[in-house]
């Protein structure tokens, strides 16, 4: 509770400040805490996910189908990136409008009749949202 009560506090404090010193990092007062409000990173302005769609749409795939997931967005600030996870695996990145990702299902399929596709997005003020698409085989 009150470091300066040990007896090792003057050995290692003031090695810590000379090394702040030199690399020129300053004391943490209230003057460095951030005084405004955060109104970029808000529920409201978080992207979302309204919809994705399949091509080609179906309600059930083959194993030998190669589908094309591209997610819908609805966002404040523009979509800059969005990652693919295939049964929790990282599948790979996308970084351009429309942010379609193909799929070969055959490479996908680890034996169960459903694949699910993660979607993670990114807007340009590093908002994120999550969905998930499951492809029934």
């Amino acid at each position: 509770q009150r470091p300066e009560s040990d007896s090792q506090f003057l050995n290692w404090e003031t090695k810590v400040r000379e090394w702040a010193l030199q690399n020129n990092f300053s004391d943490q007062t209230t003057t460095v805490i951030p005084k405004e409000i955060d109104t970029i990173h808000t529920l409201e302005t978080q992207p979302k996910i309204s919809d994705s769609t399949l091509t080609p749409s179906k309600t059930e795939y083959q194993k030998n189908d190669v589908v094309v997931v591209r997610p819908i967005f609805n966002a404040t600030y523009p979509i800059v990136q969005v990652d693919y996870f295939i049964n929790d695996e990282y599948a790979g990145s996308i970084k351009r409008s429309p942010f379609e990702f193909t799929i070969r299902l055959e490479n996908a399929y680890i034996g169960a009749n459903e694949i699910p596709i993660r979607i993670k997005a990114y807007d340009s003020v590093s908002n994120t949202v999550e969905s998930v698409v499951i492809i029934r085989l």
